[in-house]
C-alpha cells in the first residue's frame, strides 16, 4: 500500500514536470506577421497565452492495477492546432477600427470582428470561406523531445528514491 504511494506521487511530479515542458513549449513567440498564415510543422506560437495557461493537470490515482492521470487543455482550438482541423466557413465578419485601438498588448491584428449568425445584420455580412488548418503541434513535439524525457524519467526516479528512504526509515526491516 505504501509503495502505491510511491508511485503515485512519482507520477504526479513526473505529470507536473511534463505539463511545464508543454507549457514552455506553448510559450515561444510567434514572429510571422499577424495576417500571415502559419507554417507547419512549426508549433502553435504564443499570441494571447489562453492556451498556455489553460494547460491543467489532475492528481494520479489508482484504477486497478493502473495509475492514472490526466493533462490537457479545455480550450477548444488546443485539439485543432495539435491535429489540425477542417473548418466549415460561414462565419460573419466585418472590420472594425475600434477593435484595433482597444487592443493593449501584442501585434496590431487586422480590424476583423466576427459577429454572431443570429445577429440581424449577419445575412448582409461577408462569410468566411471553408479552409483546412495545417497541424501545429504542441503536444508531440514535446514528447518526442529527450531532454524533456530525460527530465520527467529523473523527476520520477528522485521522488520514488525519497520515497523508499522514508519507507526504510519507518521500517529498518526493509
Amino acid at each position: 500500500k505504501e509503495m502505491k504511494g510511491i508511485l503515485i506521487d512519482a507520477v504526479n511530479v513526473a505529470t507536473e514536470e511534463l505539463s511545464n515542458a508543454i507549457k514552455k513549449e506553448l510559450s515561444k513567440t510567434d514572429s510571422r506577421p499577424p495576417n500571415q498564415a502559419p507554417t507547419a510543422p512549426s508549433g502553435p506560437g504564443l499570441r494571447t497565452g489562453k492556451l498556455r495557461r489553460s494547460f491543467r493537470t489532475r492528481k494520479a490515482k489508482r484504477v486497478g492495477n493502473r495509475i492514472t492521470t490526466t493533462l490537457g487543455s479545455n480550450v477548444k482550438y488546443a485539439r485543432y492546432l495539435e491535429f489540425g482541423a477542417d473548418l466549415k466557413g460561414g462565419q460573419p465578419y466585418f472590420f472594425s477600427k475600434k477593435i484595433a485601438k482597444k487592443q493593449k498588448t501584442g501585434p496590431k491584428i487586422p480590424n476583423i470582428a466576427f459577429a454572431k449568425k443570429s445577429s440581424p445584420f449577419a445575412k448582409n455580412m461577408p462569410k468566411t470561406k471553408p479552409s483546412k488548418l495545417k497541424p501545429r503541434p504542441y503536444l508531440k513535439r514535446t514528447l518526442r523531445d529527450s531532454e524533456v524525457i530525460k527530465r520527467v524519467r529523473a523527476v520520477a526516479q528522485r521522488q520514488v528514491n525519497v520515497g523508499l528512504r522514508n519507507l526504510r526509515s519507518k521500517a529498518p526491516n526493509i
